[in-house]
């Protein structure tokens, strides 16, 4: 017997110790349950969200706070990974300025001396 079965079962047992009340039951039975009926809330469509969302009900001062400490752990973490990353282009610059400086090449032969005058007479020619 499964769960339908069982259900009709049932129905039908309800049904036939129904047709054996007097009809001045059958009667305050069915008041009672037009009442019942007339005060239960009628159903509504209503706009539903994904996610806790407040839906007309106060929000608690607790999820309030939880709120706020969410936003300042993630502006936190944001500002430190600015941090972090900025420390690092400085050590990479670091890095690359100590490379330069420690390597057995000159300083002058980083220093194109012909740049300056090849760049005048660029520029020059090509306001004429």
């Amino acid at each position: 017997m499964n769960e339908a079965e069982f259900a009709r079962g049932v129905r039908r047992a309800l049904d036939d110790a129904c047709a054996e009340l007097p009809r001045d039951v059958t009667e305050k039975l069915f008041r009672a349950r037009q009442l019942a009926l007339a005060r239960h809330p009628a159903l509504q469509a209503e706009l539903a969200f994904a996610g806790p969302v407040s839906g007309g009900r106060e929000v608690s001062r607790r999820n309030r706070l939880a709120v706020w400490l969410l936003a300042l752990v993630v502006a936190g973490a944001a500002v430190g990974t600015s941090y972090w990353r900025g420390l690092q282009r400085s050590a990479d610059a670091e890095e690359v300025d100590t490379s330069l400086l420690a390597d057995d090449l000159p300083i002058a032969a980083y220093l194109d001396s012909g740049f300056d005058t090849w760049l005048k007479s660029n520029t020059a020619s090509s306001q004429r």
